[in-house]
């Protein structure tokens, strides 16, 4: 995914890019909302980059990835804490175990959000498109 936004900060090898809001905003997590409600993404600096810039901000990752974190993973957890309820604790009420197959898939989303959710910065690069006089 490419984004375009200008260069509005540099903090050694790090550059703070202003992005306008688009329909795809907040999927990937990559943005700080500012207070004063501008979306800022920060990237690796390695084009030099000065404020002003403006830059193509490539968001870097794998779609196949994202969505087995998403989906496949918490899936597979509910059917392995559903046998686990089964087999292990021998619990035979269909709505307790119900209900620990979707606490697991919940612990997996937990899980997943606070080990891969904060963006990386090295994931994001940018591209000069205009240099700022």
């Amino acid at each position: 995914m490419v984004e375009q936004g200008k260069v509005v900060g540099i903090l050694k090898n790090i550059a703070q890019v202003d992005i306008s809001s688009n329909p795809n905003c907040g999927k990937c997590g990559g943005c700080i909302t500012l207070s004063s409600g501008k979306r800022v993404l920060q990237a690796y600096n390695g084009v030099s980059a000065k404020v002003g810039d403006t830059v193509n901000v490539v968001v870097e990752g794998s779609k196949i990835k994202a969505g087995f974190f998403l989906y496949i993973l918490p899936l597979i957890s509910f059917f392995f804490f559903l046998i686990l309820g089964m087999n292990i604790f021998h619990i035979k009420s269909e709505p307790v175990l119900a209900l620990i197959g979707f606490g697991g898939m919940i612990l997996t989303y937990l899980i997943i959000s606070f080990f891969f959710h904060a963006p990386k910065i090295k994931n994001f690069v940018i591209e000069v498109v205009k240099k700022n006089k």
